[in-house]
């Protein structure tokens, strides 16, 4: 049997520290596929510790493919293929030795056909709304996904999110948890958000409370976390201890996004524009300079994408041009 740590948070496994070795000017769709096939060897799914020895085998075999990688700026598809295919080999070995750690390591999330996806397409400017088996309610803004299993709701009802997601959760006594990437969100009925794209340029969990009470942690046993109030929130940040220092009060416009609006505060460029991109379905370039700026940007209304182009540009005092199917800020 593998040995289980459950102290991961402090080890070299994390997605954290997995993206510090992919390059910064990667593409994003690949960057978001390579971080979905390293996910994939640690459930999101359950809320068990992550195998560390599987996870240590899908590393090394993906750093090697890294280490591979021509002088071109874009990642090959066949180092994506193989990655997924060395995750499914590595997985089936560890088969042999017991049938149970398929569910340890989630191989379920890709093979069975209990797991239910709610998806919100590329070009969702308003966002789309989800009801869970249990009555629960939410949103999803463009490009996020929802999953859950057939074993929703029989003793915890747990879901994995990739994306953004607003929840109202029905109170049934029974706990309600939302994993991301890094973060566990532990309710029993309330409403707030959660924002998690680990392919972000500078990736975080975000939690925003709008009613009731939320617990927030890593998704590792012994992490330490903190409870969130209404009009309270957090952001989990890699490397960072989820603390109580680290809670402040959302802003009026936290909830823009529902609408079309937005809510960018102190934000790295590059993530505000992948989250435009998604909500828009167009191509959205910046320099790696700008892309690492960070800026605040909250209209309360719906916001078209010229209004926020204009915006950017003018808060950044840079331009911005058409492209092919779509725009790209420039420096003069």
């Amino acid at each position: 049997m593998t040995k289980r740590n459950g102290n991961i948070e402090s080890k070299a496994n994390s997605v954290e520290e997995f993206l510090s070795h992919v390059p910064e000017d990667l593409d994003p769709n690949k960057r978001s596929d390579l971080v979905d096939t390293w996910n994939l060897a640690g459930s999101v799914l359950t809320n068990d510790p992550i195998d560390e020895d599987l996870k240590s085998t899908v590393r090394e075999y993906v750093f090697s493919l890294l280490e591979k990688r021509s002088s071109s700026t874009h990642l090959g598809q066949v180092v994506l293929l193989q990655s997924r295919t060395a995750l499914r080999l590595v997985t089936h070995r560890f088969t042999a030795v017991a049938a149970s750690l398929l569910l340890l390591v989630g191989m379920s999330f890709i093979l069975a056909p209990d797991i239910h996806t709610v998806r919100a397409p590329r070009g969702s400017v308003e966002a789309v709304s989800f009801t869970l088996p249990d009555g629960s309610t939410g949103y999803l803004s463009a490009g996020s996904e929802l999953r859950y299993s057939d074993t929703f709701g029989k003793r915890v009802r747990t879901v994995a999110l990739k994306g953004e997601a607003m929840f109202d959760v029905t109170k049934d006594g029974s706990p309600f948890f939302v994993n991301t990437y890094n973060t566990r969100v532990a309710v029993l009925g309330t409403s707030f958000s959660v924002r998690a794209w680990a392919s972000d340029i500078a990736p975080e969990t975000i939690v925003k409370v709008r009613e009731g009470k939320v617990a927030v942690s890593r998704r590792y046993i012994g992490s330490q976390g903190v409870n969130l109030e209404p009009a309270q929130q957090i952001n989990v940040r890699p490397q960072f201890p989820v603390l109580t220092e680290s809670v402040k009060p959302t802003s009026e416009h936290s909830f823009n996004w529902l609408s079309g609006g937005v809510d960018f505060v102190n934000m790295p460029v590059g993530s505000v524009i992948n989250g435009l991109a998604r909500r828009f379905d167009v191509r959205l370039d910046a320099p790696m300079s700008v892309r690492h700026r960070r800026i605040t940007l909250l209209p309360s209304d719906k916001a078209s994408l010229e209004d926020v182009l204009v915006d950017i540009s003018a808060a950044l005092s840079i331009r911005y041009r058409k492209i092919a199917g779509g725009y790209e800020f420039y420096l003069d």
